[in-house]
């Protein structure tokens, strides 16, 4: 199981994620005539460490969310729920060890085309 299949695992089991969006998280792209609220997610690096003698079995990621909602009020509530799920959180997620989560930014986006709000956050992930 990947890093990413592992997050999608642990993100189906917080009860604030949930309630907002069942289990419409996908990987990279928005289904077309998606139910909203939802989430979709990539990750941005992959990044194993590296030492002198031997390699780290540690990795460092950065993985992107974007919060997909009809309003403002709802992308937010959204947003700050997978804050909340994520920022700091350690040990298991899915089959991976997470050290660390970290927040790193968010900012909001409204989309003229589809008339939805949009919010990005990125995360910071260190784990093996």
């Amino acid at each position: 199981m990947s890093i990413s299949e592992s997050l999608f695992t642990y993100l189906k089991t917080v009860t604030g994620v949930t309630d907002l969006v069942n289990y419409r998280i996908y990987p990279m792209l928005l289904p077309q005539k998606c139910k909203l609220p939802a989430i979709t997610y990539e990750q941005i690096t992959e990044l194993p460490e590296h030492a002198m003698g031997v390699d780290s079995t540690i990795n460092h990621d950065i993985f992107r969310f974007h919060c997909w909602a009809e309003t403002y009020d709802s992308v937010r509530d959204l947003s700050d729920a997978l804050i909340t799920a994520l920022r700091d959180k350690t040990g298991a997620v899915g089959n991976d060890t997470v050290q660390r989560f970290f927040f790193q930014d968010r900012y909001d986006i409204y989309e003229s085309e589809t008339e939805t709000h949009h919010t990005v956050l990125e995360f910071e992930l260190w784990y093996d």
